[in-house]
């Protein structure tokens, strides 16, 4: 499709944390006949801790920590489909290392009880963060969905002007929307909608998503980015 004009809906979902077939021949999982995930080896090449042999459905579904606890890669139940997550340390944030205008924060990942960093917004006008992540390791035939996760504090302010969230899968495929954050619940983690798309046998592409607002020169605070989920559309 092509370049969608900006829009405004209602693409948000409020959570209590962040919580997709093409595959392997000849590998079992709890010794049943079922194969092991698509591209999974590649994948765990990227494992933070080792870990040998066939996996069992369990750690699948609870997960795994990559690239120094960066990214987090697990297999959705109902789907039996990859997930991934991009934690903020693997975007592109606009001021990130400039104390002033943002703060890292640490939170604990629910299925490793691991620590993850976070960033927290303590003022900007110019917000602007951006990622990019491969189809390649992405479940052939399956419809994803791109959210940022986000939490906007009680004290936060600035948020009137809506935020863009934009998702592109292609020079001709350009999905961006508008989103009004002082319309959403304080004090909980939230799913910002970016867009959709569908994976392709042996696609190989780089989707590109990015969140941000600098047209309209308020400075906003209060903004806490937990990172970027992309999982098969709900």
């Amino acid at each position: 499709m092509g370049a969608a004009p900006s829009s405004s809906r209602e693409e948000r979902r409020v959570i209590p944390v962040m919580e997709a077939k093409e595959k392997k021949p000849s590998q079992q999982l709890n010794g049943k006949n079922k194969k092991l995930p698509h591209n999974y080896e590649i994948i765990m090449e990227e494992a933070d801790d080792a870990f040998k042999g066939i996996p069992h459905d369990s750690f699948l579904h609870k997960g795994v920590l990559l690239k120094h606890n960066t990214k987090k890669y697990w297999v959705d139940e109902k789907s039996d489909c990859n997930c991934f997550v991009i934690y903020p340390r693997e975007l592109s944030i606009t001021w990130i290392e400039e104390p002033l205008y943002w703060q890292w924060s640490t939170m604990k990942e629910t299925s490793s009880n691991k620590e993850i960093e976070i960033a927290k917004l303590k003022s900007v006008c110019w917000l602007e963060v951006h990622g990019k992540h491969t189809t390649v390791n992405l479940t052939p035939g399956v419809t994803y969905e791109v959210a940022f996760v986000v939490k906007i504090e009680d004290h936060a302010y600035g948020w009137d002007v809506p935020v863009m969230l934009r998702l592109v899968t292609s020079t001709s495929d350009v999905q961006q929307y508008s989103e009004k954050l002082s319309d959403m619940p304080r004090g909980k983690w939230t799913e910002l909608i970016a867009g959709f798309f569908t994976v392709t046998p042996r696609d190989a592409r780089d989707l590109e998503f990015s969140l941000f607002e600098y047209e309209g020169g308020a400075w906003k605070s209060g903004l806490v980015l937990q990172g970027v989920v992309i999982r098969p559309k709900k």
